[in-house]
């Protein structure tokens, strides 16, 4: 396919999103919640797609299953052809994720500048380690009980985002680099693969105070390095 000039950027969830994607819920906080939550991620990457021919103002901000019709009839470019058939919040953070791994792979930062430590090329990316999605029944069983377990920071009550950053670095030698998507696409005593709240996660790293774990400075997306072992033997020697 040949293209002669710039592509519209269409918003995959609508600026005006209200009318035709309602919150299911009765509670004013949950919506509140929620709704401030879809303001945030409404311009991220993962709600943005390029489209060859603009859609008109009705079919932009119509339901999803309309939308997402419209977009694959008025779209040749391959990237739109994996929408999914749900979207809201999670989708959008997934293929944040998903375009943040295959941006920084394919415009890596270049060997002459600001020297920061390479991401291990044994570390799989996001798309590799993604499991098999569970059936929706499944899914809309155990949202209930899922959200009843959330605490404040968004992590499951019980289950520490710390334990998790430590068993995923567990896995690879001092000097490993992953990003916030890797970390949450590990699965560990803490969380399934995927599960771990990103914004969790994000917040552990920026804080710089897991055991083991640094921040890496000035590179984006954001970053963790494994610096020393966090797990010490009997004797207080890494293991």
């Amino acid at each position: 396919m040949r293209i002669s000039g710039p592509l519209p950027i269409e918003h995959l969830m609508p600026q005006k999103w209200e009318t035709h994607w309602p919150i299911l819920t009765d509670s004013t906080e949950l919506r509140e919640a929620e709704t401030a939550r879809r303001e945030r991620l409404v311009h991220t990457i993962g709600n943005l797609a390029l489209v060859t021919t603009k859609l008109n103002s009705k079919l932009s901000n119509s339901s999803w299953q309309t939308k997402r019709a419209a977009i694959l009839s008025h779209s040749a470019l391959a990237l739109n052809r994996s929408l999914s058939a749900e979207w809201g919040p999670e989708e959008i953070l997934d293929r944040s994720s998903q375009l943040a791994d295959a941006i920084c792979r394919e415009w890596a930062r270049p060997e002459n500048g600001v020297k920061t430590p390479p991401v291990m090329g044994a570390v799989p990316s996001v798309s590799e380690l993604r499991i098999n999605e569970v059936d929706s029944t499944v899914h809309a069983d155990n949202s209930d009980t899922r959200r009843a377990g959330r605490s404040e920071d968004g992590t499951s009550s019980g289950r520490k985002i710390a334990t998790h950053i430590n068993e995923v670095f567990e896995q690879y030698p001092i000097g490993t680099v992953l990003t916030v998507a890797q970390l949450r696409a590990h699965a560990t005593s803490q969380y399934a693969a995927g599960e771990a709240s990103s914004g969790a996660i994000t917040n552990r790293v920026k804080a710089d105070d897991v055991e083991g774990i640094s921040r890496v400075e000035g590179v984006s997306p954001l970053c963790a390095q494994k610096v020393s072992s966090a797990i010490h033997d009997a004797h207080g020697m890494p293991v």
